[in-house]
């Protein structure tokens, strides 16, 4: 999971770069799910799911990714965060699951 708090002065430039990296991503190899969520007018969640941690990687060196992090230099807050999430199974496998 990786979230994105834009200036407000430029958040309209940071969907767009991340819509583009989305489009980019869902292409991309090892891509189980890639999906842009609107946490309101101070973040932008990106929920992400790989086949490994290859894959992950090879994603953060791609032209796309690249191109995303120059298109956000300098409109975030702050540097994004990432979470590194493992399942914990419980309850309904189908609904605990992402």
């Amino acid at each position: 999971m990786a979230t994105l708090k834009p200036l407000p002065e430029h958040r309209a430039e940071v969907m767009a770069a991340l819509r583009t990296l989305v489009a980019a991503a869902h292409t991309e190899e090892g891509v189980e799910r890639f999906a842009l969520l609107d946490g309101g007018a101070d973040v932008f969640v990106i929920i992400e799911k790989w086949v490994d941690r290859n894959a992950w990687e090879a994603h953060t060196r791609s032209a796309a990714s690249q191109q995303a992090n120059k298109a956000v230099a300098g409109k975030l807050r702050e540097a994004p965060a990432h979470l590194f999430l493992t399942p914990i199974p419980a309850g309904d496998d189908r609904l605990g699951r992402l």
